[in-house]
């Protein structure tokens, strides 16, 4: 990967804390890079490939609207009889992937392990020809986003390491949908500022259920200004893991890289039971045991 340099966008990246980005220059497929994040996590979860039940694909990129992205990645893995299906609700897709894997397990006993990937790449969409202040309102969160590809395995077995998922909950309402879009064969636009609404709405029904002092809280968008879900949440800003310096805002992949980030840099061992962990689409996730 290589890093995007902000170019005349410097200003609007800095206000963002959003200093660094990647792009991927290879000339790479969305499959043949989902199915590297998934040998990968496979590799370091010590899951052999036979072992695989299925595969979740919930990024917001796909080169095919059919077949299914899964469905490519599947072959491409050399695994063509794995259970597959997209999920495509853009930042949100890796978390209700786990939703959708938990509820694939529930449902069917043969099940044992479910890959979820997900590969961001976003610069095909995005404008970088911003003229107006207008503009910049619409198009310039897309000057924050950055490329990235992550993974995750869901299993009903215990993990060589992980979390235990104890509950799952979102919060929808679609009529803020025509705020963030990405149009075929258009190009990306997003009104952040009225955006903030139902992220405020999500989080005052999190901290109305209940959340512990010991809570972990994983933005979807985790540039500088949500910090703020501290003070919304009353927990202790420390504990709000930003990551929009070190990687931009990676759509889906956002959260599992902030996931990424708070084992590598806070947690010099597993989280201890008790802990809890929420996501911006309100699953509470806990650590085994």
């Amino acid at each position: 990967t290589g890093k995007v340099e902000p170019g005349l966008a410097l200003g609007y990246m800095q206000a963002a804390g959003s200093s660094i980005r990647y792009l991927d220059y290879e000339p790479v497929s969305i499959p043949e890079t989902a199915a590297r994040a998934v040998r990968d996590v496979l590799d370091k979860n010590g899951v052999a490939l036979r072992e695989l039940d299925g595969l979740i694909y919930a990024g917001l990129f796909r080169e095919n609207l059919e077949p299914s992205t899964a469905a490519f990645t599947a072959l491409e893995l050399g695994a063509p009889r794995l259970k597959t299906v997209d999920v495509t609700t853009a930042c949100s897709g890796m978390a209700h992937a786990v939703e959708v894997a938990a509820g694939w397990l529930a449902a069917n006993p043969s099940l044992t392990n479910i890959a979820l990937v997900s590969v961001e790449t976003p610069f095909r969409v995005i404008d970088w020809n911003i003229n107006s202040e207008e503009e910049l309102v619409t198009k310039g969160s897309g000057l924050t986003i950055g490329a990235a590809a992550s993974a995750l395995i869901v299993t009903r077995k215990r993990p060589r390491a992980g979390i235990r998922l104890r509950e799952f909950v979102s919060y929808d309402d679609a009529s803020y949908a025509p705020l963030c879009k990405v149009p075929i064969g258009g190009v990306f636009s997003s009104d952040s500022n009225r955006l903030a609404k139902p992220t405020i709405h999500s989080l005052l029904k999190v901290k109305r259920a209940g959340v512990a002092q010991n809570t972990w809280v994983l933005p979807h968008q985790p540039s500088i200004h949500v910090s703020r879900i501290a003070r919304i949440l009353e927990t202790d800003v420390e504990r709000v893991i930003i990551t929009h310096p070190h990687y931009g805002n990676t759509i889906a992949s956002a959260w599992v890289s902030a996931y990424h980030h708070l084992f590598e840099t806070r947690l010099a061992s597993p989280p201890a039971p008790g802990d809890c962990h929420r996501l911006n689409a309100g699953a509470r996730l806990a650590p085994h045991p």
